[in-house]
């Protein structure tokens, strides 16, 4: 080869650094990548009394707790016919043949466009959220989970949150930053980031929402990173988790958990004759950890056997009533 290769350098090699291991590698697209090992130490960065909140979401990538909305680039949507071109035309050539070496590598370079395309935009916003605060805080999102919605995967996928929080952690580890996942379950969209007021509920499509506690106006996602940075500075604080209050369940526990014998009353058997009478229902009482509980045991009326039921088809009255 007469000419030299054309090479692109990501970023200059650190000064007086010699690399002690060199890999040469070929991605599915076809090229080729060189990686320099070196050793050299990262500089943190100066301290600073920034935080922010960050709520994911699929219209704005992030919502920060300043109000500021970075918006989602759909990097996949942007080359979706291009990648619906090019395997077009693989599904049609045939198996085994140069063609259709030529036309998977060509699927190759759309994925490899959008996957570059997305993790240099996730880099950019990463290291600047970095630079710019000493505290991040974010949610511990089940992005597994959420993928197996058949209507959001998509676009949960194209998204890619789990490589912006992969890359939020280790740079903060690199330059002396914190970041703080609270718990999935805590309710920071429906919580009023002002006087701290819980709604019922509040559905997917609702994007702004009045508090009927103090009257103030939110934005769905800037009042949700409001609530994440209020909870992960608590937790930064006092330590332990932020999990939403719960109602005890009232449901019987599937381990006995009393000290004293539990006093049962046994329903009866109850035949109807020419009376009505009105038996007690049976209750069960005791203990379930440090509160008591109550069941009530439905009563069961029914009619006797059925030589007593012919008796009772020629007398007047509801002797042949299902209570």
């Amino acid at each position: 080869m007469d000419q030299p290769l054309a090479i692109v350098w990501s970023r200059p090699l650190p000064e007086g650094a010699e690399p002690s291991t060199v890999t040469v590698s070929c991605d599915h697209a076809g090229r080729w990548h060189v990686s320099l090992l070196v050793e050299t130490a990262v500089a943190h960065l100066a301290s600073t009394d920034a935080t922010v909140g960050v709520d994911a979401g699929i219209t704005s990538l992030v919502t920060l707790s300043t109000g500021e909305k970075i918006t989602n680039p759909r990097h996949g949507n942007r080359d979706r016919a291009r990648l619906a071109l090019a395997q077009k035309g693989l599904a049609r050539k045939q198996k085994g043949s140069n063609n259709r070496a030529k036309a998977r590598r060509k699927v190759a370079r759309v994925h490899a466009r959008i996957t570059d395309r997305r993790r240099d935009f996730l880099h950019k916003l990463t290291t600047r959220l970095v630079r710019e605060n000493q505290t991040i805080v974010i949610e511990d999102l089940n992005v597994s989970g959420m993928l197996r919605s058949g209507s959001l995967a998509r676009a949960i996928s194209d998204a890619a949150w789990s490589e912006f929080r992969s890359q939020l952690e280790y740079k903060a580890a690199w330059y002396g930053r914190d970041v703080i996942a609270i718990d999935r379950w805590f309710p920071s969209s429906k919580t009023c980031s002002d006087c701290g007021r819980l709604l019922d509920t509040l559905p997917l499509g609702v994007r702004e929402w009045t508090c009927p506690g103090c009257g103030t106006a939110h934005d769905r996602d800037v009042n949700a990173a409001r609530n994440i940075l209020a909870a992960g500075l608590a937790v930064a604080a006092c330590g332990g988790g932020v999990r939403p209050t719960r109602q005890q369940s009232v449901r019987r526990s599937p381990m006995k958990q009393e000290t004293q014998p539990e006093r049962v009353g046994i329903p009866r058997l109850q035949a109807w004759g020419g009376s009505q009478s009105t038996r007690p229902s049976a209750v069960v009482t005791g203990q379930r950890g440090s509160s008591s509980w109550l069941a009530q045991v439905s009563r069961i009326q029914v009619c006797a056997g059925s030589s007593q039921n012919a008796r009772d088809r020629s007398a007047p009255g509801p002797a042949n009533t299902f209570r």
